[in-house]
């Protein structure tokens, strides 16, 4: 299988952490609408795996699927139906904006987008779903940011990881349409006739926020299930520098001079205030999201939000 063969390209600790999400699962919370059978609940109506609803009985259906105990007590036909279980289609959202190309030294948050997107591809897969790269890039605002669509053959897994491999973080141009690269992207998906599926968004957020929450509801209203892996670096939530320090913006030619010890609770307190409004709007319109630290344990947040995930779909009387 070439799912087999990718995961040899890949180190150690990442093929451990595939295969301990495989154990858990990257099981659709929401009604999703797939082209085959597969393991996620659709809202089209058919005879497999789930009750959905009873309905009349009409001459043609099938008699194995009369309820006759329903007839015993109203003595008359119904019908049980089911919802069928069919696949769903990942769309990977990675941000390799030039914000995301720190630190500039040593695996940056973009390495850690695309090692996250490996992943999520990876997972999918091995369920038999498919998935489709979406890329945010400031690069070229009127290209199209699907970058792979998502396919059913053997090989489509392979273009896909070779394609996200090979991205790498771009400076961004000075304008204001580029520096607004994912609410674009997130803007182009939202407007698309696509089925209902899974978006899993990779990014630092290190845009207006109140610009990336319109698409991410119209994504949400659009019956998609929404996953945010929030990829920052420890640096940029603890201000841990002393002296005076030179900061330089890398989506533009800003620089500032400033001495972090003085500014350091201020900075933090507006940290937690930014990631404080990101949890309640996303509370808001149940999604899911991860806060992941390229200097630190990366693969706990992952398991824990599949683990969440799997605890409320068992809840909910779905495995």
């Amino acid at each position: 299988m070439p799912e087999r063969a990718d995961l040899q390209a890949v180190d150690p600790l990442t093929a451990e952490l595939i295969e301990r999400a495989k154990n858990l699962g990257l099981r659709a919370m929401t009604l999703v609408d797939g082209i085959r059978v597969g393991e996620q609940a659709s809202p089209r109506r058919g005879f497999s795996v789930e009750f959905a609803q009873h309905r009349e009985y009409v001459p043609g259906d099938d008699l194995r699927h009369i309820d006759w105990r329903a007839y015993g007590r109203s003595e008359r036909l119904t019908i049980k139906e089911f919802r069928q279980e069919t696949n769903f289609t990942a769309h990977i959202v990675v941000d390799q904006t030039g914000s995301m190309a720190y630190p500039p030294k040593g695996p940056d948050k973009a390495a850690l987008a695309r090692l996250m997107g490996l992943v999520v591809a990876q997972l999918a897969s091995s369920q038999g779903d498919a998935s489709a790269l979406w890329l945010a890039s400031g690069d070229n605002p009127k290209a199209d940011p699907m970058i792979v669509p998502a396919g059913s053959r053997a090989g489509s897994l392979i273009v896909l990881l070779s394609k996200l491999a090979a991205l790498r973080a771009s400076p961004t141009p000075e304008d204001s349409v580029s520096r607004k690269a994912l609410a674009r992207t997130l803007e182009s998906l939202a407007s698309r006739p696509l089925r209902r599926g899974m978006v899993v968004v990779i990014s630092d957020f290190l845009e207006p926020w109140e610009e990336l929450v319109a698409p991410m509801r119209q994504i949400r209203v659009r019956g998609h299930d929404l996953i945010l892996l929030h990829t920052l670096h420890g640096d940029e939530v603890d201000l841990p520098w002393k002296g005076e320090v030179r900061f330089e913006d890398l989506e533009s030619s800003l620089k500032v001079m400033a001495r972090p010890h003085q500014i350091r609770d201020r900075y933090r307190h507006e940290v937690e205030t930014w990631l404080s409004r990101i949890g309640s709007d996303l509370q808001g319109m149940r999604a899911d999201y991860a806060l992941l630290l390229a200097d630190e344990d990366t693969a706990s947040p992952v398991l824990e939000l599949l683990a969440r995930r799997l605890a409320r779909r068992k809840a909910s009387g779905r495995s």
